[in-house]
């Protein structure tokens, strides 16, 4: 049976967790807070209303989905299998910590800057990140994914990363600096 979430605006940050799919259509707001989701034999999923702290954790099974309004500084998640993603209304800048999805898909889209400042493991399947407003750069861990797709509107700066294949789109002004990583690019 699918959990719900309502997490009140609260000083103290809400840490949740389901036995089953955790699905949530209300606000989550922990503004300076850090807010837990956690669904370890489902899925975390979060549609309409906004969702808002400084720092957001998840874990979860069988997919990460966010595609509500979207507030966070710092972005830490595991998800074992299924699609990651977080998109509609993002905002940024969000500094990525480290995600791993090895048995499926990660799409962060939104606006403002994406730091990526950790690993990111989507194992042979794709990685996209894409911003609408600003830049994407790397500033530690490495980018590991089957097909890495990159699109930035004020430059893309990537420095560590290993993938089969590579889309890089920058809609504006700025550079794209990408590193060759050591072995094969397609």
């Amino acid at each position: 049976k699918p959990s719900a979430i309502d997490a009140p605006t609260s000083p103290i940050a809400p840490v949740r967790s389901a036995a089953g799919v955790m699905s949530a259509t209300s606000n989550l707001t922990c503004t300076g807070q850090t807010l837990t989701l956690v669904s370890t034999p489902g899925s975390v999923n979060h549609s309409g209303a906004t969702l808002s702290a400084n720092s957001l954790l998840m874990s979860a099974a069988t997919g990460i989905n966010l595609s509500a309004t979207t507030t966070v500084n710092i972005l830490s998640a595991v998800n074992t299998t299924g699609t990651f993603n977080i998109t509609s209304n993002t905002s940024f800048p969000m500094t990525i910590n480290s995600i791993s999805n090895t048995g499926g898909t990660i799409t962060i889209n939104g606006s403002g800057s994406i730091v990526v400042n950790g690993n990111i493991n989507s194992g042979a399947s794709q990685t996209y990140l894409q911003t609408s407003t600003n830049s994407i750069s790397q500033t530690a861990g490495t980018i590991t994914s089957g097909t890495l797709r990159l699109r930035g509107q004020t430059g893309v700066q990537i420095n560590s990363f290993t993938a089969l294949s590579m889309e890089v789109v920058n809609g504006g002004a700025g550079v794209i600096n990408i590193v060759k990583p050591a072995g094969n690019l397609s």
